[in-house]
C-alpha cells in the first residue's frame, strides 16, 4: 500500500497520504463484507482510518506545505502511520481478542509440537526475539496444527500438553488461554504511546507550518 502511494506521488507527491487514505477506505469497504463482528471492527477501522488520511493531507496540501519541500508529502505520511499503528495495536487488537475469545467456545487438547520465532530490531540495532507455540490437535476426527495468536519471550516447551479453545465452526480459529489470559492494558496503553508520536509530530508540523 505505502509503494503505491509513493508510485502515485510521483505526480503528486504532497498528495501521498490522501492516496493511501483512499486505499485504506476501499481495503475498509471490501473488509467488512464479512458478517462477524470482530472481523467487521478492523474493516470500519481501516476505512475510518482512510478518511482521516485523506483529511490530514488535504490539510497539508492547502495550507502550501507542499511548497516548502518536494518531499512534504511523504514527511506527513510517515506520523501518520505511526498513528494507524497504534490506534490498530489500542483498538483493533482488543477488539479482536474479545470477540476470539467469545467464538472460540469449545476446549480440545492439543500438543506443542514446535515453535514459531519471531525477531524485532529496534532504533539501536539491538534484537530480540519472540517466541509461538504451535499446536497440534484434533477435532471431529481431522487433525489440524496452529500457531498461536499471542507470542512470549521464552521458548516454549515442546512434546507439552495443553488446553485450548476453538472455534467450532471454524476449527483453525483458536485462543491460546496460557498466553492470552492477561488483559488488554499493556497493547493499549502501548498502542495510544505509538499513536500519540504521531500525532506530536503532525501538530508540530501543522502549527509552525514548517516541514
Amino acid at each position: 500500500m505505502v509503494i503505491a502511494a509513493a508510485v502515485l506521488s510521483v505526480m503528486k507527491m504532497e498528495l501521498a497520504a490522501v492516496w493511501v487514505g483512499i486505499a485504506f477506505t476501499v481495503i475498509g469497504s471490501v473488509m467488512s463484507k464479512r458478517k462477524e463482528k470482530g472481523y467487521r471492527a478492523g474493516s470500519y477501522y481501516a476505512a475510518g482510518l482512510g478518511v482521516v488520511f485523506i483529511l490530514w493531507g488535504l490539510i497539508f496540501y492547502m495550507n502550501g506545505f507542499s511548497n516548502s519541500q518536494s518531499g512534504a508529502g511523504l514527511f506527513v505520511l510517515f506520523p501518520l502511520l505511526f498513528v494507524a499503528t497504534g490506534g490498530y495495536v489500542a483498538i483493533v487488537w482488543p477488539i479482536n481478542k474479545m470477540y476470539r475469545k467469545r467464538r472460540c467456545t469449545q476446549t480440545v487438547d492439543s500438543l506443542i509440537v514446535r515453535f514459531k520465532t519471531y525477531t524485532s530490531t529496534d532504533d539501536d540495532g539491538h534484537t530480540s526475539e519472540s517466541y509461538a507455540p504451535v499446536f497440534r490437535y484434533e477435532f471431529n476426527n481431522r487433525e489440524y496444527e496452529k500457531v498461536s495468536p499471542a507470542t512470549s519471550s521464552r521458548k516454549p516447551q515442546l512434546n507439552i500438553r495443553q488446553k485450548i479453545f476453538i472455534n467450532p465452526e471454524n476449527p483453525k480459529e483458536i485462543f491460546d488461554p496460557v498466553l492470552e489470559k492477561g488483559g488488554p492494558l499493556f497493547e493499549i496503553i502501548f498502542g495510544l504511546i505509538f499513536a500519540a508520536a504521531g500525532f506530536y509530530v503532525l501538530f508540530q508540523v501543522l502549527f509552525s507550518g514548517q516541514i
